[in-house]
C-alpha cells in the first residue's frame, strides 16, 4: 500500500498541507460565512419570533382579563336582574293577595249582613211562623182549626215565659 511507504511520507504531508490549506481557505471563506449569516438571520427570526409571542401572550392576558371582566359584570347584571324580577314578582303577589284580600273581606261582609237580615227577617216573621206551625199542629192533632186569637194569645204567653 502506497501510504505505507516511508518514501513518500514527504510528498503526502506535503500535498496534506496543500489540501488543508486549500480547504481552509475555501471553507474559511466561502463557506463559514454563508452558515454564519443562516446562522445569524436564524437567531434574529428567533428573537422576532420570541418577542411577537410575548406581546401575543401579553394581548391574550388583556383578553383574558376583560373577558373576565365582561363575564363578571354580565354575572352582576344577571344577579341584579333576577332580583329585581324576583322583587317585582313578590310585589305584584302581595298586590294581588291585598286585592284578593279586599274582595274576600267584601264578600264576607256582604254574606254577614244577607245572615243578618236573614235573621232580622227570620225574627220578625218568628212569630207568624209560631202562630202558623201550632195552628198547623193543633189541627193536626186535634183534627180541627182553632180560633187565630187563641193561638196568638198561647204564642205570647210561651214566648214571654221563654224571655223571662
Amino acid at each position: 500500500m502506497p501510504q505505507f511507504d516511508f518514501s513518500t511520507v514527504a510528498s503526502q504531508v506535503f500535498w496534506l498541507v496543500i489540501a488543508f490549506a486549500l480547504m481552509y481557505v475555501l471553507v474559511g471563506r466561502l463557506a463559514f460565512p454563508k452558515i454564519e449569516r443562516v446562522v445569524e438571520l436564524r437567531a434574529e427570526k428567533i428573537g422576532r419570533d420570541l418577542a411577537e409571542a410575548e406581546e401575543m401572550r401579553r394581548q391574550a392576558d388583556q383578553a383574558m382579563q376583560s373577558y373576565r371582566a365582561a363575564l363578571k359584570s354580565a354575572h352582576d347584571q344577571s344577579v341584579a336582574a333576577t332580583t329585581q324580577a324576583l322583587q317585582a314578582a313578590q310585589e305584584d303577589t302581595a298586590r294581588r293577595l291585598k286585592e284578593e284580600d279586599a274582595r274576600i273581606a267584601a264578600r264576607i261582609d256582604e254574606a254577614v249582613a244577607r245572615i243578618d237580615r236573614v235573621r232580622v227577617e227570620a225574627v220578625t216573621h218568628l212569630k207568624e211562623i209560631a202562630l202558623d206551625v201550632t195552628a198547623d199542629l193543633v189541627e193536626k192533632l186535634v183534627g180541627q182549626r182553632p180560633d187565630a186569637g187563641t193561638v196568638a194569645a198561647k204564642v205570647d204567653a210561651a214566648l214571654s215565659r221563654k224571655a223571662a
